[in-house]
């Protein structure tokens, strides 16, 4: 589910490059034992645009969450694919753009990973 999104000062083709990765990591950590949920959000506050990428997978356990932008971590490294390199390079591309990128989950319930970025 996408919702009427807000503008935001940013470079396009580096802002897609986040929003495939957040996309496909709420892809990669679906919960097969439900129909999967996948929404992006976004509002407008006074210095910044707020935008969400929520999903109902598997969720991140706290203990892990202070990691997960870290170059190589991963979370289930046994269980799923991939290098660790996507949440890193979100955060690096939004600190380029002077915004920045935080992480709220609960394992069995889902993730919300909130990207902030200058207004327009």
């Amino acid at each position: 589910r996408i919702e009427p999104l807000p503008d935001c000062w940013a470079d396009e083709q580096q802002i897609n490059q986040v929003f495939s990765n957040l996309l496909g990591n709420a892809l990669k950590y679906l919960d097969t034992s439900r129909p999967a949920v996948i929404a992006v959000t976004g509002r407008r506050t006074e210095d910044h645009t707020v935008y969400c990428v929520e999903d109902n997978g598997i969720g991140i356990d706290a203990n892990n969450l202070p990691h997960i932008f870290k170059i190589y971590y991963r979370v289930n490294a046994r269980q799923t694919d991939g290098q660790g390199l996507g949440l890193a390079i979100v955060r690096r591309i939004l600190s380029r753009h002077n915004g920045k990128v935080w992480a709220e989950s609960e394992p069995g319930r889902g993730s919300r990973f909130f990207v902030a970025l200058p207004n327009p």
